[in-house]
C-alpha cells in the first residue's frame, strides 16, 4: 500500500498524503474487520488477495470519512461528533481521523488533506484489479496465457528501487563479513507482556495477533 502511494505522489503528510503510521493503523483495521467476518482462526497469511481487495473496497468504497473515524485502542469504528482533540476542536469533515493509541485527544492523520483523493485511487484500484481478473481469466481460456494481475495497478519502472536495494545488500554484507556490530534499541515498552503491542492484554480480552 505504501508503494500504492508512493507511486501515486501521497505518500508524505506534509503533501497532503499518509504517512506510514497511518498506513500501518488503516492495515490493521482491514485485519481486524477480517476477523469480525471470519472469526479469530481466520489466517489471512492464506487470503492475502483477499486482504487486498478489501482493502482497496472498504476504504475506497464502504468507509465514511465524512461521519467515522477509527479507534486504535481499544479498536472501533467510531462517530467523528463523538472525538475531540486537546483543544475541543472536532475532525475535520473531509479529513480521516485516526485517534493515537498513546493519546486519546491525538489524530495522527488529520494532516492529510488529500484523503478524498487517495480513498478515491483505491476505489479505482478496485474497479480496474476487477477488471484485470476477469481479463486474466478469459486469457487463459482463450490461449492459456498467463498475465500478471497487479501489473495494472504497481506496473513501473523499478530499476532505481533496485539498484538502491543492491546497494543496500551491499553495505549489509560487507558490514556483516567485518563482523561489524550493530547498536540494539533498549526496549521498556513491556513488550514480554504479550498482547497487542499497546501495552499488554486487556483482562479478559483474547489476544489478537495484530
Amino acid at each position: 500500500i505504501k508503494q500504492f502511494l508512493v507511486m501515486r505522489d501521497f505518500s508524505e503528510v506534509f503533501s497532503g498524503g499518509l504517512g506510514g503510521y497511518s498506513v500501518i493503523c488503516l492495515t490493521i483495521t482491514i485485519l481486524r474487520v477480517l476477523e469480525d467476518r471470519n472469526g479469530v482462526d481466520w489466517d489471512p497469511m492464506e487470503s492475502l488477495d483477499t486482504v487486498l481487495m478489501t482493502f482497496f473496497v472498504y476504504y475506497g468504497r464502504d468507509f465514511d470519512v465524512h461521519n467515522h473515524g477509527i479507534q486504535m485502542e481499544p479498536w472501533n469504528i467510531v462517530t467523528k461528533k463523538s472525538w475531540r482533540n486537546a483543544k475541543g476542536q472536532p475532525s475535520k469533515h473531509d479529513r480521516l481521523l485516526i485517534i493515537d493509541p498513546n493519546d486519546y485527544n491525538n489524530d495522527i492523520s488529520g494532516g492529510s488533506s488529500s484523503v478524498m483523493k487517495i480513498f478515491e485511487r483505491f476505489a479505482n484500484a478496485f474497479r480496474e484489479l476487477n477488471i484485470c481478473m476477469s481479463d486474466a481469466e478469459d486469457s487463459h481460456k482463450d490461449s492459456g496465457d498467463v498475465i500478471s494481475i497487479l501489473e495494472r495497478v504497481w506496473g513501473g519502472n523499478y530499476a532505481l528501487f533496485e539498484a538502491q536495494r543492491s546497494r543496500l545488500r551491499a553495505v549489509w554484507q560487507q558490514n556483516m563479513s567485518s563482523g561489524s556490530n550493530f547498536p540494539r534499541g533498549n526496549n521498556n515498552n513491556n513488550n514480554n507482556q504479550g498482547g497487542n503491542g499497546y501495552g499488554g492484554n486487556h483482562q479478559g480480552q483474547k489476544a489478537r495477533r495484530w
